[in-house]
């Protein structure tokens, strides 16, 4: 009788193997797995990438996945923002005596960076100099108006012939509006 239980045993191991193998083949079509024994959850999420453990996280309903899940989360958390980050907010959650999810951390310190990221890329796009195209020919009264304007006109206080700046001149062209 004890041969046969272990057979039984061995029967059901060899049958989660290959459902864990296939299941980590298509992780990427895994939604809820809340009816999935913990154990089968914990061999398959580690094999997920982070898009894929987000959609998995918010398919399951019914089942809190965060004892699992959080030690994948702080291993992303990690590679991405360093150790000292990782140790200094472990440090902050002992003192302070709080819990929070790690899946949470990570991407509230994610939408952080990609926020400074866009300010300091913003800042340096704003002093670039920027190509603008040419602005098809005047019509006729336009180009009336341009030559009495700017390169005949006589202005009392030059008293010379007024030069177009480049300021003007990229309005004009239809740099600036």
């Amino acid at each position: 009788m004890d041969i046969q239980a272990n057979t039984d045993y061995q029967i059901v191991k060899a049958l989660s193997l290959a459902d864990i193998s296939t299941a980590i083949e298509n992780r990427r079509f895994l939604g809820d797995v809340s009816d999935m024994d913990l154990e089968l959850v914990e061999q398959i999420l580690p094999h997920c990438s982070k898009t894929q453990l987000i959609h998995i996280e918010k398919s399951t309903k019914n089942r809190d996945l965060s004892p699992v899940t959080d030690k994948l989360w702080k291993s992303f958390y990690e590679r991405e923002f360093g150790t000292e980050s990782t140790e200094s907010v472990s440090q902050i959650m002992k003192e302070w005596n709080l819990k929070f999810k790690w899946s949470e951390l990570y991407q509230e310190k994610s939408k952080r960076v990609k926020g400074a990221k866009k300010k300091e890329d913003d800042g340096k796009l704003s002093g670039q100099v920027r190509v603008c195209k040419k602005v098809s020919p005047f019509s006729g009264k336009k180009e009336k108006w341009l030559k009495k304007k700017f390169v005949g006109a006589k202005h009392s206080s030059y008293g010379k012939r007024r030069k177009l700046t480049s300021f003007e001149f990229a309005r004009f062209e239809g740099c600036i509006s």
